[in-house]
Order: C-alpha cells, then sequence, then structure tokens
C-alpha cells in the first residue's frame, strides 16, 4: 500500500513540527500538510544536524518519519 507522508507545524517557529506517514485511505485531522517522501528526509536530515551541532534549538520537531498509528497511540 503507498504511504504519503505529512508534517504538521505545531508553533509558529520553523523548527517545530512532526512528520507522519500514512497509507493513501487515512484522512489526516486539519493542520497537517501533505509534502514528498524527500522532503519528510530533509526535514528530518535538518533536526538531526541541528542536534549535533546547535543543541539549544533542537529537541522540538521529528528527527524520523512515524507511522500515523504510533502517534495516535502516543496521543491517545
Amino acid at each position: 500500500m503507498k504511504n504519503y507522508y505529512y508534517v504538521n507545524y505545531y508553533s509558529d517557529f520553523a523548527n517545530t513540527y512532526t512528520l507522519a506517514k500514512a497509507p493513501a485511505n487515512v484522512t489526516l485531522p486539519e493542520g497537517w500538510e501533505r509534502i514528498t517522501r524527500k522532503e519528510a528526509e530533509r526535514l528530518a536530515r535538518r533536526e538531526r544536524e541541528r542536534a549535533r551541532y546547535d543543541a539549544a534549538f533542537s529537541g522540538y520537531a521529528s528527527d524520523t518519519v512515524e507511522d500515523w498509528e504510533s502517534i495516535c497511540r502516543e496521543r491517545a
């Protein structure tokens, strides 16, 4: 089954986001923006680099792309 990739910016800062992948038949809540797989990987890589070189501004964003089901379990 095909997965789509999404980002949710939960604050007004560029480094505060959550990355998710979900099957094509799942509808995500409002506020989630569909992005390409390449963009999702780039955002995760940027957060890992921030953690390594600029720790004061890291830790607010996803450094991996999580399955939508696991995000739902965490928030429940």
